[in-house]
This record gives C-alpha cells, structure tokens and sequence, in this order.
C-alpha cells in the first residue's frame, strides 16, 4: 500500500494531475497508512472507484477535494479474444468437447488469509467447502465444471488452490482445468462460454 502511495505522491509532487481509475480504496488497518491515504486522496483530481464501500471510506474520512464518482469495473470494457482463439485454447489444454451447462469456477490462492483462522486451517476448510460445492453442482444439476485461475504469482498462484480443490471433488470426470496462463483478454473469452461463473477474485467475477 504504502509503495502504491508514494508512486501517487512523485505526480502530486510535480503537480501532474493524478486519477484514480476504477479503483477498491479504504479501510487501513495502519493509523499511518489511514493518515497517508487521506493526504494522497485529497490531491487527486478524480477518483473513480467500483463500488459504494470505497464511496463511503471516502465520505468518512473527509476526502472531498477530488470529484468522486462511483463507477463500473474497468474490466468490463476489456474485450474477450475471439471464440476461435477460446476453442483454440480449450483444445490446448485438453478439452475437446464440453457438455452444458458449463459452471466456471475461479478459486483463490489468497482468500483463506481473509477466514481470520490459522492459515492451513482456513485453507483446508475453504478447500472443503469448494469440493462439496462442485460435487453438488454436478451431481444436482448435471454440470460439467470448469476451473479457471486468474493469478498465477508463487505465493497465491490460484492453480495450487485447484490442485487442492480437485483433490478432494468426488466427481473428478466431470471438472475440467485450466492449466498454463493466459492473458486477461483470454481468460475473458474462456469465463464467456460459461453458463454461470462463480469466481472468488474481483477481476475473474
């Protein structure tokens, strides 16, 4: 956070005017970073944020000098990769053929840390809750369940919470995977062909 401000700071510094584009803001748990926060947002220009909690952190703490406006989410004006370039990398990763409805799945390597738990016990229970979920989905509705990761850093990477996820499913024939990484417009295009998503990362939803 703190590094995030003060690359904010060198433009406000050199009176460059500063937006905030799309943007999830508040709420610091540092007094310190709380007291940094208000002096960078108060010399911006314009904040865009994606929802009405960080409309609100704003409102609380007096942040009134930019205009603010609550908004959509940038990604929705991404655009997908072609439907030939999604079969092109279905057939890439193995899947060939798939049976409706298809049910996206986006598991997060980093959410067990939000449980308020010790970590490998979060992660277990979460992990649980993921595969019960899956084999219901499959069992109830008939679903072919494709999972799809949308980080891929080594300590949150999402393909080590499907690993652990497919571990435990009941119905492993029915769950496909995405395996190598792709970019968003990409990952875009594959969440596009689902008939439902059920996503656990901002950007994936």
């Amino acid at each position: 956070t703190l590094s995030s401000f003060i690359n904010l700071l060198y433009a406000i510094l050199l009176n460059k005017p500063v937006v905030l584009y799309g943007e999830s803001l508040g709420y610091y748990s540092n007094p310190i970073a709380n007291s940094i926060a208000k002096f960078v947002f108060n010399r911006t220009k314009l904040i865009l944020v994606r929802e009405k909690l960080s409309k609100r952190y704003l409102d609380d703490n007096n942040i009134t000098m930019p205009k603010i406006c609550v908004t959509a989410d940038p990604a929705f004006l991404l655009n997908p990769v072609p439907q030939s370039r999604v079969f092109e990398i279905l057939s890439k990763e193995g899947i060939d053929e798939i049976q409706k409805p298809l049910i996206g799945v986006n598991p997060s390597g980093l959410i067990s840390r939000f449980k308020g738990k010790e970590r490998q016990k979060a992660e277990e229970e979460i992990t649980n809750i993921m595969a019960k979920a899956i084999d219901n989905l499959v069992e109830n509705l008939g679903a072919t369940i494709i999972m799809i990761p949308h980080v891929y850093t080594p300590n949150v990477d999402d393909r080590i919470a499907i690993n652990g996820i497919l571990h435990k499913v009941k119905n492993k024939s029915k769950v496909r995977t995405i395996k190598n990484e792709y970019s968003p417009q990409e990952l875009k295009g594959i969440i596009g062909q689902c008939d439902l998503f059920i996503g656990a990362r901002m950007h994936a939803t």
